[in-house]
């Protein structure tokens, strides 16, 4: 069976690092999707945003607590720095079987198999900005494959 987590790290200040947990159900088996989507809390002009080069805005790391093996690393940007769309396309949420839509944008997760041994994902951000005005989210979007109620772990 299949169950999606989202996490949500708000960001204010330049250059923040923010450690995190994500808490997982006792019954999970592994991660078996993973999307990372970045959404500003302002609305600037989008040929403004191109402009002052908001491509890339922090960087993350996603670890498991029992093993310390670090499963997922990245640098991220805004979703629509590198091409203009008009955000009010479509609403957010889940809209089929491996698809969502985000800002305006279709997204499918990030296959991966991560066996879960502990029911705790560790993580770090840190925010690339100098003295710019922050104020955005990082929501982590997990699939996870987990054990039927019946089943032994």
């Amino acid at each position: 069976m299949r169950k999606f987590l989202i996490h949500t790290i708000e960001l204010r200040k330049p250059q923040a690092k923010k450690s995190f947990q994500v808490k997982l159900p006792w019954t999970a088996k592994q991660v078996v999707g993973l999307h990372i989507d970045i959404q500003p809390n302002f609305h600037a002009p989008m040929d403004q945003l191109i402009a002052d080069g908001f491509v890339e805005v922090g960087s993350i790391w996603l670890r498991l607590s029992g093993n310390r093996d670090v499963f997922y690393a990245d640098t991220l940007g805004f979703p629509y720095a590198r091409k203009k769309f008009d955000p009010t396309i479509l609403p957010q949420g889940f809209i089929g079987r491996d698809d969502w839509w985000l800002t305006g944008t279709q997204f499918s997760f990030l296959k991966m198999t991560v066996p879960v041994e502990s029911t705790l994902i560790e993580g770090y951000y840190e925010d690339q900005h100098e003295n710019q005005r922050v104020d955005y989210n990082v929501k982590l979007y997990l699939e996870l494959e987990i054990n039927d109620r019946g089943s032994s772990i």
